[in-house]
């Protein structure tokens, strides 16, 4: 009998190869940016066009880094090759890929390279790739002596006089060793060792193992390994003193729910106040909140009208505080040149009048204020992409009406007149402090070249600046000045872009931080402290960092309470109204959902319902006999932890006369045919109940709805939750208050783990309508009246009472993830999305993975791992 022949089917590749030809994969983009790079800067030959098929031309930002890249690459080898020794010279390329940077030396430097051996070293499969490119490309071979191309199964793949290719995984080091020990390396040598990205891409464990083996290959042996760092954004504080004790002022730092960011301003006020304003995540993702100390306490106040960063912010005085805001860039890349005010009386922020002729839009300016109401302004980056050269004094100036205008003159002519040291005025990135001795500007970049070492720090006379804000129109050529630390200077030097400086007092100024990426081979940081003094000046810089947790140890205080609840505390709280829209079509309500907001929609159509849904009404329409499940409760405050309540069923009419008669009811229907498996329908189990539509504008709701449920309510507050899906509560008839706190105020709620319901009690009594002031956390508050809509953003917790009548309202939930939900039945739609439920059930496994460790050393372990999942929570 015949066997039936199948056709030849490829293997299934194992993960350690499905993991390999992704690294690779990595070199096919690498090497097209590198040939980018090679056909707009590198002289011919080129090298890189043997092995890019297909040229593409990449953006001057990714050309820049890499060419830096390449050049930092080339350099370490030249210096190499370049120092002095008796001992043969190998370069060893860790994960090479398809860089030629060999025979770009070998073509043209060939009397550096004469001592020197060029090993490159990648995956097995990518070096038979090279060796067979290089076979066919005479141009490149032409500059080895004695080529020798050996077979595919063997280690070293090629070999010459002065070049050599193994085809090797650098997790397989005892393979690697053993050729480079019978092959290639004589007893003595001098060893380059360069892995341009390659230890990146490894796990860490595998990347040690490398930089351990390779620091025992040689005794005279240089490491040298570059790659892509990691990139965050920070919501800890840092505390600087030059006290004695190491302790500092007492004011808080910001809480941990004002989110991470950069790019932020933050303004100091009278009497310990200070406002923190806007900044950013990524890029495309601004802030536009705003954070005030007041005491010992912080606060959201009062949002920009526009998210930005990169602006500029400064204090002035009129009738009271005030902060002048300026420019910057918004989340979609426009570059911003509004001027906004904030005034510390309450009014928030309002746009102030500019005269006609002002600055152009920039971020990342230098301004300052010196005199309280007028000051400077210059340098920052323009809608172009390039830095401004020009140099403008602004003046606020009050009217009688109390409105505000901006006079500005443009003064960069009279200086560029006074001095030739104004071009290094024009800076983006500089840091700008009223001093003793002048305006004092400090760091940055400017047009064109790197700013000398020598003209780093630059002072401004202030007693001819005040001379042109009074009106003169000439300068002296004293105008500008250097200081800092110049040429000559041989020790340590800071680092002076993204740093912050200020003056302590009139006679110094304290600089902290700044540090840069070099693509990609990591980052540089500017440490400790520096003080800016005269040099003939005895001060010492004493000034030390405190640590936030000594700072917090300081600033705790635990409130008097027979039933310490951890966080909360009696202090009154500020209370954000939620804004009121009106919205017409359906595009505004997307927008809505873009800003992930609540937000109070009025005057909108939702059916005749408002006026129709009486008590009578409802009995009728219902049926007055309709079985119900309702909340009892036992108090005014329901609890879902403490279950102070229960499930009761009642017929339809008695239920509503016992709420209207002042019953503590609450009803959440259900669906009436399968409640235990089908979410609730308002116009499936209530089909009489046809009174009530969602308008137009909010078809997106209509069409991804999941539940509708009709809530009627007494003198009962919910609990407070978070729901997963997006929702709008339609009220009906009464009218409702709702506490809403943001996302992020969740680890200050107490709510437990794997539920959805705090503990808290926010409403501490229904008389008053008081709040229990939760710190750290930014309560809204959302007045509902007949009509409204309340639009609810997933995951923001909120707690709801009546305001003396009943409330009658209708919940639509929606989905407004394509994907993610938890998977399965969710009949209420507050199931927490399937990457958490899963997490949850991981967290459990690396539990148990510690069940035969100590305590102590298991309680470590897992704390370390906490701080991990903390960090990336706030990246």
């Amino acid at each position: 009998m015949a066997i039936e022949k199948k056709p030849a089917v490829a293997g299934t590749l194992s993960k350690a190869e499905r993991d390999a030809d992704l690294v690779m994969g990595t070199n096919n983009s690498s090497i097209v940016s590198k040939r980018s790079v090679e056909m707009s800067y590198y002289p011919k030959p080129h090298f890189f066009r043997y092995f890019v098929r297909k040229p593409q031309r990449r953006s001057p930002l990714i050309n820049r880094g890499y060419w830096l890249r390449m050049h930092a690459m080339a350099e370490t080898v030249r210096r190499f090759m370049r120092e002095p020794s008796d001992r043969p010279k190998f370069v060893l390329n860790l994960g090479c890929g398809f860089d030629p940077l060999p025979f770009m030396l070998l073509s043209t430097e060939s009397s550096l390279c004469r001592h020197t051996t060029f090993v490159d070293i990648d995956y097995e499969k990518l070096m038979i790739n090279k060796k067979t490119a290089l076979r066919q490309t005479n141009e490149i071979t032409q500059f080895l002596e004695d080529v020798e191309f050996l077979p595919d199964q063997d280690t070293l793949q090629m070999r010459s006089r002065q070049y050599l290719a193994i085809g090797c995984d650098l997790k397989s080091l005892n393979k690697l060793e053993h050729v480079l020990r019978t092959e290639v390396l004589p007893p003595h040598a001098s060893v380059l060792f360069l892995a341009e990205v390659s230890l990146t891409y490894m796990d860490v464990k595998s990347a040690n193992a490398v930089v351990n083996w390779a620091s025992k290959l040689s005794e005279d042996c240089i490491g040298h390994h570059s790659g892509l760092g990691r990139q965050t954004r920070l919501t800890s504080t840092d505390l600087c003193t030059n006290s004695k004790d190491g302790s500092g002022p007492q004011y808080p730092f910001p809480p941990r729910d004002v989110s991470a960011r950069m790019c932020h301003t933050a303004t100091g006020l009278s009497n310990g106040k200070c406002l923190i304003v806007g900044g950013r995540t990524s890029p495309a993702k601004g802030f536009d909140d705003c954070w005030l100390r007041e005491g010992k306490q912080w606060r959201q106040t009062q949002s920009l009208p526009t998210s930005r960063f990169r602006h500029n912010a400064v204090k002035v005085i009129l009738d009271s505080e005030c902060v002048l805001v300026y420019g910057g860039k918004a989340s979609d890349g426009t570059v911003l040149g509004d001027w906004l005010i904030w005034n510390s009386n309450g009014d928030g922020w309002a746009k102030v009048e500019t005269s006609e002729a002002s600055p152009k839009p920039r971020f990342g300016a230098s301004m300052i204020n010196v005199d309280n109401t007028s000051g400077l302004v210059f340098g920052g980056i323009g809608q172009d992409g390039t830095i401004l050269e020009d140099f403008w004094t602004w003046k606020l100036n009050q009217r009688s009406d109390g409105s505000l205008v901006l006079d500005f003159t443009d003064q960069a002519r009279y200086l560029r007149e006074a001095s030739p040291l104004v071009k290094f005025v024009h800076r983006f990135g500089a840091t700008v402090n009223v001093t003793s001795w002048g305006v004092v500007i400090v760091g940055g970049i400017i047009p064109d070249q790197i700013i000398p070492l020598d003209k780093e720090i630059m002072l401004l006379d202030s007693t001819e600046m005040l001379k042109s804000l009074n009106g003169r129109s000439s300068w002296s050529s004293t105008i500008l000045s250097t200081i800092g630390l110049g040429g000559g200077f041989r020790g340590p030097r800071p680092l002076l872009t993204g740093h912050v400086s200020y003056a302590i007092n009139p006679h110094q100024v304290l600089i902290l931080g700044g540090g840069a990426v070099c693509f990609s081979f990591g980052t540089h940081w500017t440490e400790g402290t520096w003080v800016l003094k005269r040099a003939d000046s005895a001060i010492e810089n004493e000034w030390t960092l405190v640590s936030e947790s000594m700072q917090a140890k300081q600033l705790i205080t635990q409130p008097e309470s027979s039933t310490p609840l951890r966080g909360v505390s009696e202090a009154v709280q500020e209370i954000v109204s939620i804004p009121r829209v009106r919205i017409e079509h359906a595009a505004q309500f997307q927008q809505i959902l873009a800003d992930g907001k609540p937000v109070i929609i009025e005057g909108s159509d939702i059916g005749p319902c408002t006026d129709l849904w009486t008590k009578e009404y409802l009995a009728n329409a219902v049926g007055r006999d309709r079985e119900v499940v309702v909340h009892e409760a036992k108090s005014a405050n329901m609890s879902f932890q403490a279950k102070n309540f229960a499930y009761t069923a009642k017929s339809f009419g008695t239920f509503l006369d016992e709420v209207y008669a002042g019953g503590r009811l609450y009803l959440r229907s259900i669906s009436a045919e399968q409640p235990t498996k089908l979410p609730a329908s308002l116009a499936a189990d209530f089909p009489n109940l046809n009174d009530f539509h969602l308008p137009e504008s909010l078809a997106i709701v209509t069409e991804n709805a999941h539940s509708s449920p009709l809530r009627i309510s007494g003198p009962v507050t919910l609990w407070l939750h978070y729901d997963v899906m997006a929702n709008v509560l339609c009220q009906i008839r009464g009218e409702k208050r709702l506490i809403l706190f943001p996302p992020q105020d969740v680890q200050h709620l107490s709510v437990p783990a794997g539920a959805s319901s705090s503990t808290i009690n926010i409403f501490q009594s229904c008389d008053d309508g008081s709040i229990t002031s939760i710190p750290q956390t930014s309560p809204q508050e959302a007045l509902l009246t007949q009509g409204d809509i309340l639009f609810i953003p997933p995951l923001w917790l909120h707690t709801a009472s009546p305001t003396g009548q009943v409330s009658v309202a209708v919940n639509v939930f929606f989905r407004n993830l394509s994907k993610g939900y938890a998977a399965g039945r969710d009949v209420y739609g507050n199931r927490d999305l399937q990457a958490y439920e899963k997490a949850r059930a991981d967290l459990q496994k690396i539990e148990r993975s510690f069940d035969e460790l100590p305590t102590d050393m298991a309680r470590f372990y897992l704390s370390r791992l906490a701080q991990e999942l903390k960090e990336m929570a706030e990246k």
